[in-house]
């Protein structure tokens, strides 16, 4: 029994994820309800009878390393002081199906995806064409390649840093003239995004393109006054989020490194966490304006082309900064009463901050 239980278990396990994808149950809370809490539930049963209850742990860690590890072929594992980085190749969505000779077949194109722990960190298709585009949620018809498309004509987007390398997709919207300083904390990400072998985005980028290993924050603070005509957070995408590079006073920061009519584009894309409250906060009590879209209508061709949904923020000191893409009713106004005080619930400053406030529940 104390071998038989914990087996079970493992299939138990096994079965209430096949439930969940069977239903497509969304909610937040009632996957952890059913793939954490009735497990463990489970394993407490077996407390009595210490070999029964470790066997029932190390089922549940065996469980969760086969449900949240990345399929495909890992071209590279390594840990570091920030987590565990994993590359791995697989054919995007596509069309599946077995040949007459029985064999599994997909029409999907190779990409290469980066994996920080299970949070997925950018991808690049691997061969042909779309080696050279910008894939996951930097797409080009996304929010991001809009606001490129749109407001970056006549030079008014050449000056760029980005918070958060990833694997240097947003390099695919460099151009001659244009120039774009990455602020990465973690050296493997940038010694994984500078491997040609994995990812070329850096190298392909038409522009010119920097990396500075440091904390974005730390690192922006050094930069002369309204050097950048944009700045694109891009570290909110994990449930591990830097806190301290979107508190109020990291806003005014970045806004006195942009020039006048700069852009503030924040990456809010979040399984977890719904950070879109603390922007209109901060925004309301900066006398910001913006905008906020979320993204999620993908065509089948857009998703074979390595397209997912995003939610991206603009923030700029003026409406007139970003009018061309605000006739865009899909472009929410932020913060949604300006005239009203500030929610300070959600208003982080380096005081204080709440991430319960903003844990998605549904």
């Amino acid at each position: 029994m104390d071998l038989a239980l914990p087996v079970a278990l493992l299939l138990v396990v096994g079965i209430l994820a096949r439930v969940l994808a069977h239903f497509d149950v969304r909610s937040v809370a009632a996957q952890l309800v059913v793939q954490v809490g009735i497990p463990c539930i489970l394993v407490l049963l077996f407390l009595r009878r210490p070999l029964r209850f470790a066997l029932g742990v190390a089922a549940l860690l065996l469980a969760a390393h086969v449900q949240n590890g990345a399929a495909g072929d890992v071209l590279l594992a390594r840990r570091d002081f920030f987590g565990v980085h994993k590359v791995v190749l697989r054919s995007g969505p596509g069309v599946e199906g077995v040949d007459v000779r029985g064999k599994k077949y997909s029409t999907g194109v190779p990409f290469h995806y980066l994996y920080d722990g299970t949070t997925r960190h950018g991808s690049q298709a691997a061969a042909g064409p779309l080696r050279t585009e910008p894939t996951s949620y930097y797409h080009r018809t996304g929010p991001l390649g809009e606001v490129f498309r749109v407001l970056g004509a006549a030079g008014r987007l050449n000056r760029i840093a980005v918070v958060g390398l990833g694997v240097g997709t947003i390099a695919a919207y460099g151009l001659p003239g244009r120039s774009i300083t990455f602020y990465e904390i973690d050296p493997l990400v940038v010694a994984i995004a500078k491997d040609e072998r994995l990812f070329t985005y850096l190298r392909d980028g038409l522009g010119t393109t920097e990396v500075r290993i440091g904390d974005g924050r730390a690192e922006l603070a050094r930069a002369p006054d309204g050097a950048y005509d944009v700045i694109v957070l891009d570290a909110f995408s994990s449930d591990a989020i830097p806190v301290h590079v979107m508190t109020r006073e990291a806003v005014a920061l970045y806004f006195r490194k942009l020039a006048p009519e700069g852009l503030l584009l924040a990456h809010v894309t979040n399984q977890h966490l719904d950070l879109e409250p603390v922007f209109h906060a901060i925004a309301v009590d900066l006398h910001l304006r913006g905008r906020s879209k979320i993204d999620d209508a993908i065509s089948i061709q857009e998703m074979e082309q390595g397209k997912d949904g995003s939610h991206w923020i603009v923030l700029a000191r003026s409406e007139a900064s970003f009018a061309a893409i605000a006739a865009d009713p899909a472009w929410l106004p932020v913060p949604l009463h300006p005239e009203a005080p500030p929610d300070r619930r959600f208003l982080w400053t380096d005081d204080y901050s709440s991430v319960l406030r903003v844990l998605r529940m549904s």
